[in-house]
């Protein structure tokens, strides 16, 4: 096991050259960390990224997690006190910024985490924290990112049991059929979600999407299905329009 003395400076672990089950053995013996760094850090396994993601969420005095270069405020998401500076790459305070990733009251709050460099492994760790038993998101909109098939399944595991999240947007981000196929599959038993925007994600594979797609027949909840820059055909796009015709409620698509 690596030593992490050399990583921890005034609360703040660097986790970039510790192994996960390293990690996460010293966070769960060292309860009282206030900021975590998981800049540059490069996992293989989701499983141990999920997994992190589930000990961040019951860290009770953790302020502030970094991944890439977005700081995000771990207490806001609590509804406690805003960090008093968190700094970001180039070391400039980022109060404000993480202000204005929630708004609406503590029952009906948004994270905006577009355009951040976020990849599967930032997602993996993610999905617990934002969607886990210990916070009531609403709307999530990770688009335009580097999240991919890998860390689609991450969201969609944790998807599976959320009862709060309706809007989810993963535009932008090249997961593919394989993605689409896991948030289908977390659909069939998640009917509290509304909005699914799923616009340019790279779906090379559109007989594979299409028949993920289509599973969407057994899912009530969903209202909105954003397709855009997907470059389906008319032929597909009328096709999964008359299969999804026969579920109730009424669904509006963007093409």
């Amino acid at each position: 096991m690596h030593d992490t003395r050399d990583l921890m400076s005034c609360s703040l672990l660097a986790a970039r050259r510790i192994t996960p089950s390293a990690l996460l053995a010293w966070l769960r013996a060292k309860p009282a960390v206030t900021n975590l760094s998981l800049r540059d850090t490069d996992w293989t396994d989701d499983a141990d990224a999920e997994q992190l993601g589930h000990v961040v969420a019951e860290s009770a005095l953790l302020e502030c997690l970094t991944l890439r270069h977005c700081p995000l405020p771990i207490q806001l998401f609590r509804g406690g006190a805003a960090p008093t500076a968190v700094s970001n790459s180039t070391g400039a305070t980022t109060r404000k910024a993480q202000h204005k990733m929630l708004s609406g009251p503590m029952d009906a709050r948004k994270v905006d985490l577009v355009h951040k460099d976020l990849g599967w492994m930032d997602a993996a760790v993610l999905a617990p924290l934002l969607l886990g038993k210990h916070l009531h998101i609403v709307d999530l909109n990770l688009k335009n990112n580097a999240i991919n098939a890998k860390g689609a399944a991450a969201i969609a595991h944790v998807l599976t049991s959320n009862n709060s999240l309706t809007v989810l947007n993963l535009s932008e981000n090249a997961i593919g059929a394989q993605g689409v196929a896991s948030l289908c599959s977390a659909l069939q038993e998640n009917k509290k979600l509304e909005v699914l925007e799923l616009g340019a994600t790279n779906l090379v594979d559109q007989s594979r999407a299409l028949s993920a797609l289509q599973t969407l027949t057994a899912n009530k909840g969903l209202r909105i299905l954003g397709l855009q820059q997907n470059d389906f055909d008319e032929e597909s796009q009328a096709e999964l329009k008359a299969r999804l015709v026969q579920r109730e409620g009424q669904m509006i698509f963007h093409f």
